[in-house]
């Protein structure tokens, strides 16, 4: 996790934001970036890895199957499916919808325990996806 310092990502409001293995720590919030804070967002770097490695398979076989350089969009699956459940839960869901995103879910409800990505299962959001 190489930590960047920055007055502009994230936006104002949020403490963190990590594209691995990069994580972006607002200036101004950086007196917030514990070890509980940096836990949440190395659970995101680990549902980046795995979602960037499906990416990759799935781009490269829609490459195959279609010819089509647009394929190379599946290797940012993680952030489209970020979007897409967020959106979706805006419009369908109640509560906050950033807060009840699975990998959301996941790193809240994980991030206090500092060993957990020593055992945390692959996919271990998707077990997220429909708990309250």
């Amino acid at each position: 996790m190489i930590k960047i310092v920055s007055n502009i990502i994230p936006f104002k409001g949020f403490v963190a934001l990590t594209i691995a293995p990069f994580v972006f720590i607002r200036k101004d919030e950086k007196d917030k970036f514990d070890a509980v804070a940096e836990n949440h967002e190395r659970i995101h770097e680990e549902q980046q890895i795995e979602m960037g490695i499906v990416g990759v398979i799935l781009s490269g076989a829609m490459f195959l199957i279609t010819l089509s350089g647009w394929s190379f969009l599946l290797i940012a699956l993680y952030f489209w499916w970020y979007l897409i459940e967020w959106a979706l839960r805006s419009v369908f869901g109640t509560g906050n919808a950033y807060r009840n995103i699975s990998f959301e879910r996941e790193a809240y409800a994980n991030e206090k325990d500092l060993e957990y990505n020593y055992y945390r299962d692959l996919f271990a959001w998707i077990g997220y996806m429909s708990r309250k």
